[in-house]
């Protein structure tokens, strides 16, 4: 899949989602462009903003992608071993 708008291909296992989640930031069409097996989100327990939104979510779900989230799981190591992609949650 292609770049919106340079034409670069996007294509990632795993995506880091913008700013905490926070609706907007990740469009159901960058989504598709990457179609990441699993997706990162940084974000704090209990933030004002109530971060990360459920529509953003929901888009990452229905991409299929397996979500990981700092308030959630704590820190969360990424790594290839043996030319496998390992996700470890903290917790």
């Amino acid at each position: 899949m292609l770049a919106l708008a340079t034409g670069n291909e996007l294509k990632s296992d795993v995506l880091l989602v913008a700013r905490h989640g926070s609706d907007g930031a990740t469009s159901p069409r960058f989504i598709a462009a990457v179609q990441p097996r699993a997706a990162i989100i940084s974000v704090g327990a209990d933030n004002r903003t109530n971060d990360p939104a459920p529509e953003v979510l929901q888009r990452l779900i229905d991409a299929g992608a397996e979500i990981y989230r700092t308030d959630q799981n704590g820190e969360i190591e990424v790594a290839l071993k043996d030319g496998e992609l390992v996700i470890t949650p903290q917790r």
